[in-house]
């Protein structure tokens, strides 16, 4: 079957000069075959170890691995990865069954060729009339559209039905061989379901039903340069270009009045020749071109296309070889005294998305029990106190390769009643049930309480409701108790990995330190109480920086309470974690040696990445002098690192490994969050009661309709008296946030206030 499979695919294209690749895993090794004759042979043998898989393009040369898309040399057929729900893909939003999987297929305008049961999915096969061979980098490119499309034509089927598939119409993609053994959990056969090898199509067949978006095209190699849809432009210089380069800034922020051609290219141009100016490689400008599109949403595919780029990098190579001879270039590459700028808030970046919140394995078995059993299921609520009970579990456990630790804080922002309670109840039940409720706490007495407490149990988990309460505490404090509270938290979070020194009393011996201390803060607030209650020292000490903090909307559906047991596998895996112990001998519990969970080399990849843009966030904060941002954005690297390898223990505890998949996962809600929690921040952060008071004029305009209300509405609502009244209105004015409007009613006009400066007024809700 393997052989004949292989055959109706490849035909007689495979050769010394267009190899068929086999995979395997865990080995993760690569061999590249002239012949289906021999690629059968090693499948076969590797099959009884270890998974096998093929290449869907033969590649040419001698790549490394399983190639690049530059290696690619020939396809023959079209591909879809259909996963079906069970034990190794536990999204809740897939197929459960082979016979729905199939049904989605059937619905397709094109019926495959082929049906392989994986094992653990579907995979479908769309025969080519005859292998396509490709002779340049362009038609590989045309032949990515073609297998992203239809791919993604499966995708948007799958979607229909409330099922969420990954486009994985990329070239260099691997599947699984029929005849093989999948060794993902209880090994099981790949079979084949479905042969109809008469079934054979061309490209033009397929055409009509492409779905293509801008997500579409895949990371194109061509030549020296690497086009890839996620890059990044180099920090350090970025930040260099826009604080010293007025022009450069301009066309950045698609704002530069002065330029002839205003279409996306004509910014595309003038950003790659000033870039070239000043010295850049044409990787780096490539990085640039395809950073700026994407941001600006100004169609990113082009930006992928390697003609266009080539062609742009030529043309701003050629204008600043002819610029140096004609133009004075000191404002183009040598710093310059900016003109003073408008400040500009933080832009919202909107609720958190859904799929953000969900981690595969164990966290999201404990997120479905949750909303299951609440009476008020609330998502982001149960999101938070699963991440903190599997961040406790794993805690003095695990670490990644940079010795990062799974501490957090995290704090979950909603109304009252609105299901806060539930996830404490379903971790302090689970603890219970493993026997490591002593590692639970509520409230925080005071720093040297806590300090106690971890001493006694290196590793907690605090779970605490209002915690707003804590902060008004600690800004209104005339004693130093509760602003030990704070100092205690500050260091403790960063001694994870470390030793921490408990606080000496006068006249007694030292109390000793607690080593590697792993405390998880699991706070809930309501969201107009939490950001009133910190203050701009909160801010800049790295309190704000260290929290993860999500918003909850409208109080959810309520439904029939009903009494339900634990989840089996959730409490086998807690149960699990209890039992683990890594150390040595009797020092286990007091000097643990965490397991040291690896990247592969793309996750690391990727997270040199993310450091280069929260560095270049970080530059920007600081040539702002953005004291906010600057603490902020120093910690975001940090935050990935820690969610990447929670997000590695919850999908897989007894062999977890950070992939791609996770550092993927972790960039996007850490930076999705940075960016609200700045935006919030600067919307309910108040320097002195006096910009409260403003803040507070500006958050009643928001929420009106149009954002306007009249003078006697507003000044019944403030609740401050006629002349602080006037004074805050007198202040918005000035400062541009507000305009008077002259309003007609029942014969007589008044004086409204409407919002200018939006912005700045914060919000809430998903």
């Amino acid at each position: 079957m393997m052989k004949q499979f292989l055959n109706d695919i490849f035909g007689e294209a495979p050769s010394a000069q267009r190899r068929l690749t086999i995979f395997t895993t865990p080995d993760k090794r690569a061999g590249h075959f002239a012949s289906i004759e021999e690629a059968e042979q090693y499948a076969r043998l590797r099959s009884n170890t270890q998974n096998v898989y093929f290449g869907l393009s033969l590649v040419s040369g001698t790549p490394r691995g399983r190639g690049t898309f530059d290696d690619t040399a020939a396809i023959g057929a079209l591909w879809a990865d259909i996963d079906i729900a069970g034990s190794v893909h536990t999204r809740s939003d897939l197929p459960v069954s082979i016979e729905q999987a199939c049904e989605l297929l059937n619905a397709l305008p094109i019926p495959p060729s082929y049906v392989i049961d994986s094992g653990h999915g579907l995979h479908a096969y769309w025969l080519l009339k005859e292998p396509w061979i490709f002779e340049t980098a362009e038609e590989r490119a045309r032949a990515v559209r073609l297998t992203r499309g239809w791919h993604g034509t499966v995708c948007a089927a799958a979607a229909t039905r409330g099922w969420f598939l990954e486009n994985l119409g990329d070239l260099t993609r691997v599947l699984r061989l029929p005849d093989t053994i999948n060794h993902n959990g209880a090994p099981t056969s790949v079979r084949l379901l479905e042969r109809w090898p008469e079934r054979r199509y061309s490209p033009d067949d397929f055409e009509p039903y492409l779905a293509l978006t801008d997500d579409s095209p895949a990371t194109v190699d061509v030549d020296e340069l690497r086009l890839d849809p996620a890059a990044e432009p180099p920090a350090l210089k970025l930040a260099e270009a826009l604080v010293e380069c007025p022009q450069f800034k301009q066309s950045w922020l698609r704002e530069r009045p002065d330029l002839a051609d205003q279409s996306p290219s004509g910014y595309d141009l003038s950003l790659a020749t000033i870039a070239a100016l000043r010295g850049w490689s044409d990787q780096e400008i490539a990085d640039l071109v395809i950073t700026a599109r994407r941001q600006h949403g100004h169609n990113p595919a082009k930006a992928l296309r390697p003609d266009y780029i080539q062609r742009t990098l030529a043309r701003a190579r050629v204008a600043a070889q002819a610029t140096t001879t004609e133009v004075n270039l000191s404002a183009l590459i040598e710093p310059v005294d900016p003109a003073p700028e408008v400040s500009h808030s933080p832009p919202d970046p909107g609720p958190l998305p859904d799929h953000l919140l969900r981690i595969p394995g164990f966290i999201s078995e404990v997120m479905d029990h949750t909303l299951d059993t609440a009476p008020y299921p609330n998502p982001v609520m149960a999101f938070c106190g699963a991440v903190a009970l599997q961040a406790h579990l794993a805690g003095r456990k695990v670490r990644d390769g940079g010795d990062n630790r799974t501490n957090l804080y995290l704090l979950g922002l909603a109304h009252s009643a609105a299901g806060k309670d539930w996830p404490r109840k379903i971790n302090t039940r689970i603890l219970h049930q493993v026997g490591l409720d002593d590692g639970l706490g509520e409230r925080f007495a005071s720093g040297e309480g806590v300090q106690d407490a971890l001493f006694l149990q290196p590793a907690m988990l605090f779970q605490t409701d209002e915690i707003d309460g804590l902060l008004q505490s600690i800004n209104k404090a005339k004693d130093a108790r509760h602003e030990s509270v704070m100092s205690t938290l500050l260091t403790i979070y960063s001694a994870a990995n470390s030793v921490f020194p408990m606080r000496r009393k006068a006249g007694k011996e030292s109390p000793g330190a607690i080593d590697q201390p792993c405390l998880v803060i699991f706070g809930t607030a309501i969201p107009t109480h939490y950001y009133q209650a910190l203050s701009e020292r909160m801010l800049t000490n790295g309190f704000f920086a260290r929290m993860i903090i999500l918003e909850s909307g409208p109080r959810p559906a309520g439904q029939e309470p009903r009494i339900s047991e634990l989840p089996e596998r959730v409490l086998d895996t807690a149960h699990w974690w209890s039992e683990f112990k890594p150390g040595r001998g009797n020092l286990e519990k007091w000097h643990p040696v965490p397991v040291v969970i690896e990247h592969t080399h793309q996750a690391q990849q990727l997270l040199v990445e993310v450091r280069l843009e929260a560095d270049q966030h970080y530059a920007a904060a600081e040539a702002a002098a953005d004291e906010v941002g600057t603490t902020v954005w120093g910690r975001v690297s940090e935050q990935i690192r820690k969610l990447a390898l929670i997000y590695a223990v919850s999908e897989n505890h007894a062999e977890p490994l950070i992939h791609e998949a996770a550092v993927t996962w972790a960039r996007q809600f850490v930076m999705h969050q940075t960016r609200r929690m700045l935006f919030m921040a600067q919307g309910h952060v108040a320097d002195n009661p006096f910009h409260a008071e403003c803040l507070k004029f500006l958050k009643k305009l928001a929420d009106a309709p149009d954002q306007m209300l009249p003078h006697s509405k507003l000044l019944k609502r403030m609740k401050v008296d006629l002349q602080a009244f006037q004074k805050i209105v007198e202040t918005l004015l000035q400062q541009g946030d507000i305009e008077p409007v002259a309003v007609a009613t029942t014969g007589r006009t008044g004086t409204w206030y409407r919002l200018i400066n939006i912005v700045n007024t914060g919000g809430e809700g998903r």
